[in-house]
């Protein structure tokens, strides 16, 4: 495993480990995570969105499907999982600025991070899921 892929590795890691803190070390302070037509920027800012993400989602997980780097990006293709039981409302996004009440209702579906690392510090993020099948699943768009 080469380091930036550790360090890949080591942010899945403190995700499944429902630990803001240590999502935060690993993060450049002027980290900027992408979500489709969002994004977030700060370090401080994006462990405040995984706190609200494991209220929402407290069983929440990531499995590493496969995981591809070259220089300084690494592409993990995952599989996320949780059951919503507790409010939750994305950080950093006008789409959703008030909580949704728990559904009880679990989601999986595939997603994608690409990270850019530099001198040991992830300092970019590009999500990729469809929020739309994580909400239909969830019940909380038709079709679910």
């Amino acid at each position: 495993m080469s380091h930036v892929q550790l360090i890949a590795s080591q942010w899945i890691d403190a995700v499944n480990a429902h630990d803001p803190a240590a999502i935060r070390a690993i993060l450049d302070d002027e980290f900027i995570w992408e979500l489709g037509g969002s994004s977030t920027s700060g370090a401080e800012i994006s462990a405040e969105a995984w706190r609200m993400w494991f209220v929402g989602f407290p069983d929440f997980s990531f499995e590493t499907l496969r995981v591809v780097s070259e220089g300084d990006i690494v592409v993990s293709q995952l599989r996320m999982r949780g059951t919503h039981t507790g409010e939750f409302k994305f950080r950093g996004t006008k789409s959703l600025e008030t909580a949704l009440p728990p559904t009880g209702r679990a989601f999986d579906l595939p997603g994608c991070a690409v990270h850019k690392v530099r001198d040991g510090r992830i300092t970019r993020l590009w999500a990729y899921w469809d929020t739309a099948t994580l909400l239909t699943q969830l019940g909380l768009l038709n079709g679910g």
